[in-house]
């Protein structure tokens, strides 16, 4: 789509031109625009197309594409000025050059400006909703593209576009386009939750770096329109009137000449696909304004193994019936969280490990149950709590908010008042910290799904809380990815003594980061809790968790099935090569 191709260009582009700051290149492009309204034959209104198609060649976007998109709005202004033709062939060919011209000017401001970059200035000539809107717009456009093209790319997979038959594909589109209206509600209701989560106050805090972009000038692009617009003048009150005849073969020969160096020009890469949103509907969101008092908590029911801790996360007995009618019921025994503490949560898909968590932070409003965090109801008071969470939700897609890495983890700081330096050193540290500092100006959907989850952690890390919730934090991340974040999250445990409670389906990382783990079932009955020793001892729990046990315990046990005694189950590399080594050494001796 033509958006998809600006934001490509406009962020790619290495041209002088995409360089010049963006408040001058929109005062150039008035200017230029004035300068088509100002002339009035022929010749003149060509020789302005021609300096505008030359400036498209310099920034190198791609030429064609270019004037094809320029030329939409020549299709009206046609009809328009054949309806009003009063005999004069050269009417209808000014109005559509005047409309071609003005179109390409914009393309060439669109496509060599990112849209954020617009947007801030925006929001200093228009209310600040107005902004905010295109902000929000611009990062929900591309993940509904993402969505439609899933849905194409499914379509003619399975046979929903064929040439030969075009009423059945022209109605596969609309059922398509039926399902991504769907879809797009969804999205708005997650979003919505997840700016509630990252501390969104009604606006979007616009920092110095766009106050910055707005008020940055560069001279070169404005006294370009400058002359260009006296040109025009000149060449309307007949003073110049020979300048249009001796410029329109020069630049034509320039742009002749720059449309063999286009070849070289950028290219439009693929941009990344990712899969949908996994996350249960939330029918519930919280609300603000109700407190409950520490002193209405009551635990029951709690594990003895936590008497004397702080407790920070409590769940007992919830129960939740979604939209469709599914019911999750979270009891068997008491989910438990203390301060200081590392929790995992493991179960198969659908036992409710995702809806667990959305009752912590307050997404979901159980029908029955207690849900408690640092003393309050997240449903009710997530406001009171919502500053020692941190949040990475399993579809990182829907977290990431801003339309640079920097803004978005700046996003939370900057909703809760730090100063622009405070929020600077938060950002730099944390970028530092995950190994990011090089995606600091990058837009988020042209990461890749392991850079996109490292850019939600990071956000959720900025404010330093003192809680974690992360759903499926490692899907995605490579080998090397995975061992520097269970690094992070056992060195933030070790310094700053952060608690975190996250979900997993890898249970070979569990024991290298677990004080505790919960193990649900089918439907959300807790049925298991303890160390991870203690859990992946327990062969029978396992199989009716339809959990596998961790590689090494596999290993061991395939290799006593085969006569070697090699001892108990080992948990960690570590542990594995001690027991081999003494192995080996009994059966030296032995011999």
């Amino acid at each position: 789509m033509d958006i998809a191709a600006f934001d490509c260009w406009a962020i790619q582009g290495k041209s002088r031109i995409h360089r010049a700051s963006p408040t001058s290149k929109i005062i150039a492009t008035a200017l230029f625009i004035g300068c088509v309204v100002m002339a009035r034959d022929v010749l003149s209104l060509f020789t302005l197309y021609i300096i505008l198609a030359t400036l498209v060649i310099i920034a190198r976007l791609p030429l064609r594409r270019a004037l094809i998109i320029a030329a939409y709005p020549a299709l009206f202004a046609g009809l328009f000025a054949f309806s009003q033709w009063n005999g004069f062939w050269a009417t209808p060919i000014v109005l559509m050059l005047k409309s071609m011209s003005a179109a390409l000017a914009m393309v060439l401001l669109i496509g060599t400006t990112p849209f954020p970059q617009l947007f801030a200035i925006i929001g200093h000539l228009l209310p600040r909703v107005v902004s905010d809107g295109l902000l929000m717009t611009y990062r929900t456009f591309f993940l509904l593209l993402e969505s439609m093209d899933h849905l194409v790319t499914a379509l003619r997979l399975r046979g929903g576009l064929q040439r030969h038959r075009p009423f059945k594909t022209i109605r596969n589109l609309s059922i398509a386009l039926g399902v991504l209206l769907v879809r797009s509600l969804d999205l708005g209701q997650r979003l919505y939750e997840v700016l509630t989560l990252r501390g969104f106050m009604g606006r979007f805090p616009e920092g110095n770096r766009r106050r910055h972009v707005a008020q940055a000038w560069d001279g070169l692009p404005i006294a370009a329109g400058l002359i260009l617009l006296i040109m025009a003048i000149l060449s309307r009150t007949g003073r110049w009137s020979a300048m249009p005849a001796l410029a329109a073969p020069i630049l034509a020969s320039i742009g002749f000449v720059g449309a063999i160096a286009e070849r070289r020009g950028m290219r439009e890469p693929t941009r990344p696909r990712h899969p949908g949103s996994t996350l249960p509907p939330a029918p519930d969101v919280w609300r603000v304004d109700h407190h409950t008092e520490e002193g209405d908590m009551h635990f029951d029911h709690v594990h003895p193994e936590v008497a004397g801790k702080t407790i920070i996360a409590h769940v007992s007995c919830v129960r939740h019936t979604f939209s469709d009618q599914t019911t999750v019921s979270l009891c068997g025994l008491d989910f438990v969280v203390t301060a200081a503490q590392r929790v995992v949560v493991i179960g198969p898909n659908g036992s409710g490990k995702s809806t667990l968590l959305y009752h912590l932070l307050g997404l979901l409003r159980p029908n029955e149950g207690l849900v408690q965090l640092f003393g309050h109801d997240p449903a009710q008071d997530w406001s009171a709590v919502r500053e020692k969470v941190g949040v990475v939700l399993q579809n990182v897609d829907e977290q990431i908010l801003a339309p640079t890495v920097y803004d978005d983890i700046a996003f939370s700081p900057r909703n809760y008042g730090r100063s622009q330096e405070e929020v600077d050193a938060l950002v730099e540290k944390v970028m530092k910290d995950l190994s990011i500092s090089h995606l600091r100006d990058k837009a988020p959907h042209y990461l890749s799904g392991g850079e996109k989850r490292k850019v939600a952690l990071a956000g959720a890390l900025a404010l330093q809380p003192e809680l974690l919730v992360m759903d499926e934090p490692f899907e995605g991340l490579d080998p090397k990815s995975r061992e520097e974040l269970i690094a992070l999250l056992n060195h933030l445990h070790e310094t700053r003594r952060v608690s975190f409670i996250l979900t997993t389906h890898e249970v070979d990382i569990v024991p290298r980061l677990a004080d505790s783990v919960y193990m649900l079932v089918q439907g959300g009955e807790i049925i298991q809790h303890g160390t991870p020793r203690r859990i992946f001892s327990r062969a029978d729990l396992l199989a009716r968790g339809n959990i596998e046990p961790p590689i090494l315990a596999r290993l061991f046990d395939a290799l006593r099935n085969c006569g070697l005694d090699v001892g108990g189950a080992p948990f960690t590399v570590d542990e594995a090569a001690e027991r081999l080594v003494a192995w080996a050494n009994r059966a030296i001796q032995t011999k």
